[in-house]
């Protein structure tokens, strides 16, 4: 566990989380994490507003503080599978430190949690725009915003154009469209035709467009690439059921 008072300490945890492309638990700690600091809404007045580390921030009202307190041994809901509704994250990314606000908008993108990253986006911008810091939050450079929600727009449109060639049969061109996702996050603008030597960012999404490059080669009786595709998902996400039946299904 991490000293609930060190951002230092959260930042490192998350930034560890980021490298090992645990995204999924990267977004739920830094939910967790915004759920506790929502108990302090409220409580920063009088002589104690100068120590108040969100001055311009309204009181939430969507995110509660007890969201992830509620049953805690509910496994029907366990709290490391919960995640935060849309309006619950637009309180959420108002309350997060600099730090770590940048790798918790990109776990929403590969994480397919779509809604959520663009409002999330929307509101920063928001609040960027309405602030005395106008152009930054704090005293850090938020540069990185428009390149994130540029990257969640082509994720959203490219995948989606890929969905669209594949339910037409134009099997090659959809291949071709997931691979050109799949760079989005990389060093590189052309995808390795060899899956496993691919640096993916990983998260669900990297891991649906390996799986739905599958399908595309298998369409096209290219098993073997297929198979290396179903890999490539399964490391990733090594329970994807549908990525194990195709890689069973190219042999």
């Amino acid at each position: 566990s991490v000293s609930p008072g060190s951002m230092e300490l959260h930042e490192r945890r998350v930034n560890a989380l980021a490298s090992l492309k645990r995204w999924a638990e990267l977004g739920n700690h830094c939910e967790r994490l915004a759920a506790e600091i929502v108990k302090t809404d409220g409580i920063f007045t009088d002589d104690l507003a100068p120590l108040n580390p969100f001055p311009d921030i309204k009181a939430a009202t969507s995110l509660k503080p007890d969201f992830f307190e509620r049953n805690p041994d509910n496994a029907a809901d366990p709290v490391a599978l919960r995640i935060l509704s849309p309006k619950a994250v637009c309180d959420a990314v108002m309350r997060l430190p600099n730090g770590i606000l940048p790798l918790y908008l990109r776990s929403l993108r590969l994480e397919e949690r779509y809604t959520e990253a663009a409002k999330a986006g929307a509101s920063i911008e928001m609040h960027v725009n309405n602030s005395k810091h106008r152009g930054t939050r704090g005293i850090v450079p938020l540069a990185w915003l428009s390149n994130e929600r540029d990257k969640l727009r082509r994720t959203m449109s490219w995948k989606e154009r890929g969905d669209t060639l594949f339910r037409n049969g134009d099997y090659e061109r959809a291949a071709t469209k997931y691979a050109a996702c799949l760079t989005i996050d990389g060093d590189v603008s052309q995808y390795n035709q060899n899956a496993l030597e691919n640096d993916d960012a990983g998260g669900r999404l990297h891991a649906v467009l390996h799986c739905n490059r599958a399908a595309c080669l298998m369409a096209l009786k290219r098993y073997r690439e297929a198979a290396k595709e179903c890999t490539a998902s399964l490391r990733i996400h090594t329970h994807y059921m549908k990525a194990i039946l195709r890689r069973g299904r190219c042999f």
